[in-house]
């Protein structure tokens, strides 16, 4: 999909970018860029499929099967038990670049 850069800098590649203002409502509502995008340009991103995404994994001996953003981070998805997004596949810890499934099946807890 298409987005415009309303951040109010050059954001890069990866980067995770909200489609709405409402804060309570950002669980799920993001875009990862494919491209570098400067402010107030348009570029592409991905809304939904698989891509690639940066993932903060808070401990390296758990398995984590899926991310959602965290407050304030823009750089990478933070991994948990549930979210919005699905780990496919992670390469760790010299490689932060995972796949990532936009949204997530019923991922709430039960």
């Amino acid at each position: 999909m298409l987005v415009r850069n309303h951040s109010g800098g050059d954001l890069n590649r990866l980067a995770l970018v909200g489609v709405t203002p409402a804060e309570k409502a950002r669980e799920g509502k993001f875009v990862v860029l494919a491209e570098p995008i400067a402010s107030g340009k348009i570029g592409r991103a991905y809304a939904v499929g698989v891509c690639p995404a940066k993932i903060d994994v808070p401990d390296e001996n758990h398995e984590y099967p899926f991310a959602e953003t965290a407050d304030g981070v823009t750089d990478n998805l933070k991994a948990t038990h549930y979210g919005s997004a699905v780990i496919r596949s992670t390469v760790r810890p010299s490689r932060p670049t995972s796949l990532y499934t936009l949204p997530a099946p019923d991922s709430e807890p039960t």
